[in-house]
């Protein structure tokens, strides 16, 4: 149960990566 629980909270954490990555690269282009 700690095992999953854990693997979904990184799972989680890669797809807020992923959209912060995606976020700042909008901000980047719209700021040159």
């Amino acid at each position: 149960m700690a095992l999953f629980f854990l693997r979904g909270h990184v799972k989680c954490i890669n797809v807020s990566i992923r959209e912060s990555a995606t976020l700042i690269k909008i901000i980047l282009l719209k700021t040159r």
